[in-house]
């Protein structure tokens, strides 16, 4: 049975695995969130043979033990989505999406929440771990907000650190 999450049922947000037929809709999403996030950089994404923004690890998240796509549904509609891998290490959320229009309302929080369980119910690893670009400060906020401490750093990055 996939996994399934809600945290404030009165919000209409819950948190499940994302089934393989419903992976086109993740991709839609995906896209999306690497558009913006290059743009944030002041850079154009780079782009797959489809004219799609590249990211070669998509197939994957069905494909091999140690990937988690979980998504974020306001009803019946995906807003939002946290990709976590198992890094060796530790559960490292790879990617982390709330669509512009349904920021600040809380998804968030319920998704980061419920990565954490579900990390938790998979065992293995005792840690989540989330990377974050040194100019993205509200990301870094969000990320301690949530019991993230960060662990390392170099001239790009910090990596933050959760026990699980």
């Amino acid at each position: 049975m996939p996994f399934v999450a809600t945290r404030r049922p009165e919000t209409g947000i819950s948190v499940r695995e994302v089934a393989r037929e419903d992976a086109p809709l993740l991709r839609a999403l995906l896209d999306d969130y690497l558009s913006e996030f290059a743009r944030s950089e002041g850079v154009q994404p780079d782009l797959d043979k489809d004219g799609r923004p590249d990211y070669p690890w998509f197939e994957r998240y069905w494909d091999e033990a140690g990937r988690l796509p979980l998504g974020f549904w306001s009803g019946r509609t995906l807003v939002g989505f946290c990709l976590v891998r198992d890094d060796g290490e530790a559960w490292q959320i790879a990617e982390f999406y709330v669509a512009p229009r349904h920021r600040r309302r809380g998804i968030g929080s319920i998704g980061v929440e419920s990565a954490q369980a579900r990390c938790r119910m998979l065992g293995s690893r005792h840690q989540l771990r989330a990377d974050v670009r040194r100019w993205n400060h509200e990301a870094y906020r969000f990320w301690v907000k949530h019991g993230f401490q960060p662990r390392q750093e170099d001239e790009e990055r910090t990596v933050l650190m959760s026990p699980l």
